[in-house]
């Protein structure tokens, strides 16, 4: 069953925008009119429950009269001690905060009576909880004002997860009311720091102020609620007012229920109810005058009555407040029911999103799916001229939905009749065929018709690319080295060489002379006490720009004293500059002088007897005997009285 306020917001019509080619943009007007007749021949009552905490009990009242109907909770039933925050979860139980016990107690959410701690006193450190509320994921969030943090516990077993908003993170003081915003973060009221903080809806992380200290005024914050408006609405306790804040930025709008409206107030919670309307909680101390719960119109915050009258069922400092009621009869309380108007008895959520496959908004349009003709664009509920998905605009005015219109931008559509639309035309006036280069810009506009590169002559003028191959900012028509990112000009050394002039010699590194390489070390010996003239081969020098001179010091040839002399050999060019290289020449000691020697004595001759003869034989030998045939008897003679005269020497020995 549908409310009737739902129904009728069910059936309001899709304005056409500015420019939209209008079209029935109704949803089902037959089937919304038969389920509003149902919904106010079996409307449930509304029933309004409100905790008291002086009372420790939790009281129910008529949802549309204020009457008093029972204690839904009884005092003190399960240890309840000062009832704060009090929800409905999605087991249809209610959830109640024992802000002197420090737990959150369960009672069964059609009768009241007590099932269990659902936490337990102290669990994660919770200590005067206040504010509650089940989160997008199903777990449960609770403001604990004795730690300054909000802690999370599991949806369904109560069991402690962690503290969700970490002691004073970003500066919370005493966290009141919370909600979940439509950007799925986390607001919560920080009551002695007067502002509402926004954490991240999934970390717990702080984000921002969302509405600043003090701002509009604002003095001790307690319940906050976003209205039908999608604005931010906080009760100003210590100004006895209910401000309003821009629900997307935070910022003040306006003090929406002036100070004391209604008569003297301490505002705590406050909701809007079925009907619409902003009902919010008083419960001053000082007065039990102010024990009763406000009602004032949702529009214009007028105040409209004292919907529940001071004290009446015993109300004595009532702080939060919520309605229950079952609008489509399928057995599941408005507050738990995750499709309120369409009856959904079996809760069916196949995409996880919270919202009963039957309420399901795909498109976020404001019109759920069932009722939706478009369920998918969030732009249109019906197909229109153009179908789901395609808006039926017309751009240019022409009475031509732009699904439908050759140049949807253009009225008229092609001045000069080339088949291009004009909005689209670049070369107006000029058949845009007409393509040379087939560059895609008409010969009539292309300033170089013959060059599919270009369009204007450019640095380089047509066909020439006005490229930068070596990406030094110089286009390659004006670069003297085209492929030499640090050049632009060939300079001394020529592209592709730096003019780097490592040694500083004030000459760039590619002229500089070479030589090289100097010989290998030299090891000789003395000749004398002054050393020994050393000669060596000088290696040759070279030049990249003219000849050059190879010197040494000490030159070839020099005299070099005993030890190692290092020679250094220099090439020197015509612009005076040198390379050097070395080697080094180790002389050592002259040998010394070889000892003196004496001769051995000479032995007398054994033949000194016989130089007589030989002089005889010599004699004879030139003597005219031998011309007459004497000699060789003479001769035999004279060599045998040798032979006797050794053989007689050698008997004496």
């Amino acid at each position: 069953m549908i409310h009737p306020a739902k129904a009728l917001e069910v059936l309001r019509a899709v304005p056409v925008e500015p420019g939209q080619v209008a079209c029935n943009a109704r949803p089902p007007v037959g089937l919304l009119l038969v389920l509003l007749a149902t919904s106010i021949a079996t409307a449930q009552p509304v029933q309004l429950l409100v905790s008291s905490q002086d009372t420790d009990n939790l009281l129910r009242y008529d949802g549309a009269t204020g009457a008093f109907v029972d204690a839904v909770v009884a005092p003190a039933a399960g240890g309840l001690d000062m009832p704060h925050g009090v929800v409905f979860g999605p087991d249809g139980n209610l959830y109640v905060c024992s802000l002197g016990t420090d737990n959150v107690l369960r009672y069964n959410g059609a009768t009241g009576a007590f099932i269990d701690a659902f936490i337990t006193a102290g669990s994660g450190g919770l200590n005067f909880p206040s504010g509650l509320v089940f989160g997008p994921d199903g777990n449960l969030y609770v403001g604990s004002v004795g730690t300054n943090s909000v802690l999370r516990y599991n949806g369904a077993t109560g069991t402690f997860i962690d503290a969700f908003v970490p002691t004073n993170s970003g500066g919370l003081d005493f966290p009141r009311g919370m909600v979940f915003g439509p950007d799925g973060n986390l607001l919560v009221s920080s009551e002695r720091s007067n502002s509402v903080l926004r954490y991240n809806g999934a970390t717990g992380a702080f984000i921002d102020a969302f509405v600043p200290a003090g701002s509009g005024g604002l003095d001790q914050p307690f319940g906050v609620v976003f209205g039908p408006d999608g604005n931010l609405y906080v009760s100003s306790a210590a100004t006895n007012g209910v401000l309003r804040y821009n629900g997307a930025t935070g910022a003040f709008i306006d003090i929406f229920v002036l100070a004391d409206a209604g008569g003297p107030f301490f505002p705590a919670g406050l909701l809007f109810g079925p009907d619409g309307n902003l009902y919010v909680t008083s419960g001053a101390s000082t007065s039990s005058l102010t024990n009763k719960v406000l009602r004032y119109n949702g529009a214009t915050g007028a105040f409209i009555d004292n919907f529940v009258t001071p004290l009446v069922g015993g109300l004595d400092r009532p702080i939060f407040l919520i309605f229950d009621n079952d609008d489509d009869l399928d057995g599941v309380p408005d507050a738990n029911d995750n499709c309120p108007f369409v009856a959904n008895t079996d809760q069916a959520n196949s995409d996880g999103d919270g919202m009963g496959d039957l309420c399901d908004d795909s498109d976020a349009d404001g019109l759920v799916d069932s009722f939706d003709n478009c369920p998918n664009d969030p732009a249109k509920t019906d197909p229109g001229i153009c179908g789901c998905g395609t808006a039926d605009t017309d751009t240019d005015g022409d009475s031509v939905a732009d699904c439908n219109d050759m140049c949807p931008n253009d009225n008229p559509d092609d001045i000069d009749g080339d088949g291009v639309c004009d909005s689209a035309d670049v070369c107006a006036g000029f058949d845009d065929n007409a393509d040379s280069d087939g560059d895609g810009t008409a010969d009539g506009c292309d300033g170089c018709p013959n060059d599919a590169t270009k369009i204007a002559p450019g640095m380089c003028g047509c066909g020439t690319p006005d490229a930068d191959t070596d990406n030094d900012g110089t286009l390659d028509c004006n670069d003297g080295c085209p492929n030499d990112a640090m050049k632009i000009a060939p300079g001394v050394c020529g592209c592709g060489n730096a003019e780097t002039d490592a040694n500083n010699n004030g000459v760039a590194d590619c002229i500089d002379p070479t030589i090289g390489p100097c010989p290998n070390d030299i090891t000789v010996q003395a000749t004398s006490d002054a050393g020994i003239a050393v000669d060596f081969m000088l290696p040759a020098g070279n030049s990249p720009i003219g000849n050059v001179v190879v010197t040494s010091n000490p030159p070839a040839g020099s005299t070099l004293p005993v030890g190692t002399t290092t020679v250094t050999v220099t090439a020197t060019d015509d612009n005076n500059v040198t390379a050097t290289c070395t080697f080094n020449v180790i002389v050592s000691p002259q040998a010394p002088p070889a000892p003196e020697t004496q001769p051995e004595p000479q032995p007398a001759p054994e033949d000194c007897d016989n130089e007589p003869l030989r002089s005889l034989l010599s004699i004879i030998f030139r003597a005219p005997l031998c011309g007459m045939g004497a000699c060789p008897a003479l001769m035999l003679a004279v060599i045998g009285l040798m032979g006797t005269k050794r053989y007689l020497r050698r008997r004496r020995r």
